[in-house]
């Protein structure tokens, strides 16, 4: 039996052998040396932070090609749907460009997200609490956005969409840009030409009868936007800036309604003729660094105005009367806001703090004249004015008691004089706290908001 075991082995053996000793052609594996070794490694284009979830449009190859509106539709707890943006478990959202905030109307702001590049932005942050520099909104999202400016020279690019449905809908934009050592200079031009059909059609049972209704609505909406940036650099700290943006809206319809029950067939035509819409928003800023830590020193001065004009014609035809309604209406809108704000890093916690203030004022008129049978004749004139002045002060301290554990408390005051209807002044405290651990365990809270 040992034998037979020491002769099998043998025999498992011998092609091993043979094998290392006869094949000559394929060399060994000892004293092999490699020339060259490329490793290749990528970076995740999303980033879970303390207070915030960071994209990064650059390190994500299916954003390449893609709008600052179709960006943001990439990132989580974001959707876009029908260049309508929303943020999961938030009733509005609120951008915040270079760290400026936005104060544009939305119809301008939907423009400048369709003008921006993937290859233009370098970061899109999605704020999980509310920062306490900015006026207290109730359940509102923060997006930063910062863009690219890594390059000196000119550069600029065109783009263009289009859809078919009912009718043709396109928009447009381009922008140019200029970046010395000192001096950045930019532009950009957008419009968007939107037309559409709305179908509805609606039936009613009752017991001693039928109701049907047929409605159409046909609209155009067309938008025009402008924006341009100056900033120069004093120094290696000290800069400063303008931002314009100005852009104007033309919203046409004609809808028809015709309805029938038992007591005939009643039609109603109603034109809303394409009125001005104009808005333009001034902002001014400079930025100071004043050491090597981090610490800055922001003031920015924000003025924003807004013209709108409404008008509409209903006229209704029925078996025994005719009537019609025309509501010609104005709407003047301004605000003047400033601010100055101090970031302040420390060894072991960060600080903000910052003053503010805001004027608002508002001025409408309305005016609503009707004619039944074509004979008899009224009209009804209102007018409004409000005005509202707001001071803020406000206080942000965050720190990281471990690498897995983050904390964040806010404080802001703000006193509001109030005229209108009812003139009022009252003052209230909002205070904010943000703990997360981990970077998968937060908890947010946030005093509502109470304006009278």
């Amino acid at each position: 039996m040992k034998h037979f075991l020491k002769l099998l082995l043998g025999v498992a053996a011998m092609p091993a052998s043979l094998f290392a000793q006869g094949n000559d052609s394929i060399p060994s594996m000892q004293g092999c040396e490699l020339e060259e070794v490329v490793v290749t490694a990528k970076r995740s284009a999303w980033q879970q932070k303390d207070d915030r979830l960071i994209y990064i449009p650059k390190h994500d190859s299916f954003a390449e090609g893609m709008s600052g509106l179709e960006v943001l539709d990439r990132m989580p707890r974001v959707a876009v749907t029908n260049d309508v943006v929303s943020v999961a478990g938030k009733a509005g959202v609120r951008y915040i460009v270079d760290g400026r905030l936005l104060e544009m109307t939305d119809e301008a702001i939907l423009l400048k997200l369709k003008n921006l590049q993937a290859s233009g932005i370098e970061k899109i942050e999605l704020l999980t609490s509310a920062p306490t520099k900015y006026a207290a909104e109730p359940n509102a999202a923060y997006i930063s956005i910062t863009t690219r400016n890594e390059t000196l020279g000119s550069r600029g690019n065109i783009w263009g969409a289009g859809t078919m449905r009912e009718s043709f809908s396109y928009s447009w934009g381009g922008n140019l840009s200029h970046t010395t050592r000192r001096i950045e200079l930019s532009a950009d031009l957008s419009m968007q030409d939107t037309h559409g059909l709305n179908d509805l059609r609606r039936y009613y049972s009752f017991e001693d009868y039928v109701l049907t209704s047929n409605r159409r609505n046909q609209f155009r909406n067309l938008l025009i936007a402008v924006n341009g940036l100056l900033k120069y650099k004093f120094s290696k700290r000290l800069s400063a800036g303008l931002i314009v943006n100005a852009n104007s809206g033309r919203l046409h319809s004609d809808m028809t309604d015709i309805t029938e029950n038992c007591e005939g067939v009643f039609s109603s035509l109603t034109r809303s003729p394409g009125k001005p819409n104009n808005a333009m928003t001034l902002t001014a800023f400079s930025d100071w660094m004043l050491d090597e830590r981090g610490s800055l020193l922001s003031f920015t001065y924000n003025y924003f105005t807004r013209k709108m004009h409404s008008y509409s014609e209903v006229s209704t035809d029925g078996p025994d009367n005719r009537f019609s309604l025309t509501d010609d209406g104005r709407n003047h809108y301004r605000i003047h806001s400033a601010k100055v704000d101090a970031t302040i890093p420390f060894s072991i916690w960060k600080m903000e703090a910052g003053l503010a203030y805001t004027g608002i004022s508002n001025q409408t008129s309305m005016l609503n004249s009707g004619f039944d049978n074509d004979i008899s004749k009224s009209e009804e004139r209102a007018e409004f004015a409000y005005t509202e002045h707001t001071a803020a002060a406000y206080a942000s301290v965050a720190t990281n008691f471990s690498p897995a554990l983050f904390a964040k408390i806010g404080l802001r005051y703000e006193y509001t004089f109030r005229n209108g209807t009812t003139d009022r002044h009252y003052g209230y405290l909002f205070p904010s706290l943000s703990v997360s651990w981990s970077n998968s365990l937060s908890a947010d809270y946030h005093c509502p908001t109470r304006r009278a």
